[in-house]
């Protein structure tokens, strides 16, 4: 069980790790926009000939409508700039998500996935957390809000120990790939240049005549294989398992097991850990589980700004602490 509150009396250390990561398929995270896409110019049959694209506006004519994937807006030298990226919620979800299903009962799922105010609900969680080791590192780990009517004694509400920080993919390209390459000149705009990204398209079958789905011929955006991008995961005051889950974790990436973004049924969004770094950041006089000796001790550094402020335990072998997750959740 664990029994140390969150910010009870302070965080006393950090663990940092950091992952770089390689999309080993395509990746679709949509966004809530769409561009406009004409294939041909009209004058011939021929597909992908004369083509023209113009991101993040309404079609019109023959245009088709391309799904855009995920952007934000990014000030650099008080200019405004729209940029790709792959969303930290999207990596946060899908690992809670591969949390839920493996080391939680499957019949406490709904308490996790949607919480309603049903008081039977409320007193439920509450009781589960003192009984199943699993939904309580779960939740530990987490975190959720949970709105109780009549303000029972105990609120169980309390912020997640991890936080999930997502940097941008590091390819540029100014146009997007389709097959083909014939642009109209002058007469396009692409959009972000900061990732490689491809036009994709998918017609839906019927389930029932096993035919082609009226209206559902669609193009979308996907980010494309072979990038690589960085993702930084601070716990704060950790135990030994949480790192033993975060190794699970990595294991699972690389096996294609965990995944991120949709259309993963059909083999999207798979992801490889190409390194991994672990760092404990304490305070002096930290006093925890887990046998480490410090960076002066073992001659080597972190680039973390923390390093400056404690003391830095730098784990190269994290793998050992999945035993402590299988322990606790009874794997």
């Amino acid at each position: 069980m664990i029994k140390q509150p969150l910010f009870r009396d302070g965080v006393n250390a950090v663990l940092v790790t950091k992952w770089k990561l390689r999309l080993e398929t395509p990746l679709c995270i949509k966004n809530n926009s769409s561009s406009a896409f004409n294939p041909t110019d009209g004058e011939k049959k021929t597909r992908n000939y004369n083509m023209s694209f113009g991101w993040n506006r309404l079609i019109t004519g023959d245009e088709v409508q391309v799904s855009d994937a995920h952007f934000g807006i990014h000030i650099k030298d008080g200019r405004v700039f729209p940029g790709y990226s792959i969303p930290a919620s999207s990596i946060r979800g899908a690992l809670r998500s591969w949390t839920i299903k493996h080391l939680v009962k499957k019949e406490l799922w709904s308490l996790l996935y949607k919480l309603d105010e049903d008081k039977e609900n409320i007193h439920k969680i509450k009781k589960f957390l003192e009984s199943n080791p699993g939904f309580e590192l779960t939740f530990d780990f987490f975190g959720m809000a949970v709105e109780e009517p009549d303000r029972l004694e105990d609120n169980i509400s309390q912020a997640g120990r991890v936080k999930v920080e997502s940097l941008p993919l590091k390819n540029e390209s100014e146009k997007p790939w389709v097959q083909g390459t014939d642009w109209k000149q002058g007469e396009s705009r692409f959009g972000p240049q900061n990732v490689c990204r491809h036009i994709s398209v998918r017609g839906p079958v019927d389930r029932i005549t096993h035919a082609a789905r009226e209206g559902g011929l669609h193009y979308f955006f996907e980010f494309s294989p072979n990038q690589t991008f960085d993702v930084v995961l601070r716990v704060a005051s950790p135990d030994p398992v949480h790192l033993g889950l975060i190794a699970l974790w990595e294991r699972e990436i690389d096996a294609g097991i965990l995944r991120v973004g949709g259309l993963t049924s059909i083999g999207r969004g798979r992801l490889r850990v190409e390194n991994s770094q672990h760092d404990l950041f304490a305070l002096p006089g930290y006093k925890g589980d887990w046998k480490l000796e410090s960076a002066r001790e073992q001659q080597g550094l972190s680039d973390d700004v923390l390093m400056q402020l404690w003391k830095t335990y730098p784990i190269l072998k994290a793998g050992q602490y999945i035993e402590k997750v299988g322990r606790l959740a009874g794997l």
